[in-house]
């Protein structure tokens, strides 16, 4: 399986699951934290599993991650560890970028999460049809269908090696 067909299922997970998710979480007091701390939850159980079940592998946190009060960290499982690989965009022409309404060439732009449009915004109100990625602290939103995905490994904190694997991650 490619990394952008295992990407568009997880993603085709979360557009099942919100709704649902959030009707649970109606009403409490910090509904958007505790839907943070799932989207990272779910993000290790499922994609970060998937892909280094087994092994001391991780990915970056997704979106905002948790907020568990935990060592000071993101994640939900594995409180201490650090990322050892990340997921990178890549394509083969420029693409439109909704924030800045230019044409951006996202080649190893890091992949932090998907999003749904909100007029010219990004949020997780409607279905998620787009991409937030990052590079050098400033966010890009790209459509998902422009762009595909490369597994990349940090060579050392920080820095990341060019062994990629962009046709199947498994």
């Amino acid at each position: 399986m490619t990394l952008k067909k295992f990407m568009n299922q997880y993603m085709d997970f979360l557009n099942a699951s919100l709704p649902h998710c959030r009707a649970m979480l109606i009403g409490m007091d910090e509904e958007e934290e505790v839907l943070y701390d799932w989207l990272q939850a779910s993000w290790e159980m499922l994609v970060e599993s998937k892909m280094f079940y087994g092994t001391k592998n991780y990915l970056p946190i997704y979106g905002q991650g948790a907020d568990l009060g935990i060592n000071n960290s993101s994640r939900v499982s594995s409180p201490t560890v650090a990322p050892t690989h990340k997921v990178v965009c890549s394509g083969q022409q420029p693409v439109y970028d909704v924030l800045s309404r230019n044409k951006i060439d996202v080649n190893n732009f890091e992949f932090e999460e998907f999003v749904s449009l909100d007029d010219d915004w990004y949020s997780l109100e409607n279905t998620l049809t787009h991409v937030l990625i990052s590079q050098h602290d400033n966010e890009y939103v790209v459509s998902f269908d422009e762009i595909d995905f490369e597994l990349r490994e940090y060579k050392t904190k920080g820095s990341v090696t060019n062994n990629t694997t962009s046709s199947s991650f498994y």
